[in-house]
């Protein structure tokens, strides 16, 4: 089961991860000011996430497949990681607009930033 993790970055946002449930990244959003703008973010994903028009595919220099997942408005919402083909990276958004929506929130963040 995929499920978003919500947590603290060493500058003190919060940011998201949704992870299969092997430990598998599918995607990672940017750092946000308080708690309730990264559930915002989670929000924005589950509903874009199942639009095909929403993802930005990209290849880089070195051969890396990646994508970015696009608000309504444009903004991206959402960065994968590298892949190594574009054929892995179409099964990651596959995979993102089956799982987005159902996928658990889990909060592991503290009160304090990670050192």
């Amino acid at each position: 089961m995929a499920r978003f993790i919500i947590d603290r970055n060493k500058n003190g946002t919060f940011e998201y991860t949704l992870v299969e449930s092997d430990g598998e990244l599918i995607l990672s959003g940017q750092g946000y000011g308080s708690k309730q703008g990264c559930k915002i973010g989670i929000n924005s994903v589950q509903s874009n996430a199942a639009s095909e028009e929403q993802y930005d595919r990209k290849k880089g220099r070195n051969g890396k497949a990646s994508f970015n997942l696009l608000s309504h408005n444009g903004r991206v919402i959402g960065e994968s990681a590298k892949f190594d083909s574009e054929a892995v990276m179409e099964k990651a958004i596959a995979l993102l607009k089956k799982k987005a929506k159902s996928a658990k929130i889990v909060d592991v963040s503290r009160t304090k930033a990670k050192a």
